[in-house]
């Protein structure tokens, strides 16, 4: 059931001038306390690719939104241990990744975007860690 939650989850919506969201995001509470919350340091593999680690800061905020080097960027959720975010400017490109919390201080998943195309995608904490302290 999990597995099919993750898959059905991973599909973007978009509706009218909303913002974008993963639809698993539609129903998910407000995580204010989310252990993701903080800035995280991006590198991606698209489609096999080398891996891109150029300067790219990805931020979690409380409100359930997210920034990519200080500009918003989208919406994210967090259910269980699976995070879930979107751009606001390209509702179908969606991540998913899983929460550790015996490695807090990276996330791994996948991303997807438009049905054409998919990669694998790594955040590790940037120095300060867990902003929720």
């Amino acid at each position: 059931m999990r597995t099919l939650l993750a898959a059905a989850a991973f599909v973007s919506v978009f509706a009218g001038n909303a913002l974008a969201a993963p639809i698993g995001c539609a129903n998910a509470p407000a995580a204010p306390n989310a252990p993701i919350l903080g800035t995280w340091t991006v590198r991606y593999r698209d489609d096999g690719a080398d891996w891109n680690t150029g300067n790219i800061a990805q931020t979690f905020l409380s409100n359930g939104t997210w920034t990519e080097n200080g500009r918003s960027a989208g919406r994210w959720c967090m259910l269980d241990d699976l995070v879930l975010w979107s751009w606001d400017e390209d509702p179908f490109a969606t991540f998913r990744a899983t929460y550790n919390a015996n490695n807090p201080d990276v996330l791994t998943g996948t991303e997807s975007w438009n049905g054409a195309g998919t990669g694998i995608i790594e955040l590790t904490r940037q120095s300060g860690g867990d902003s929720r302290k």
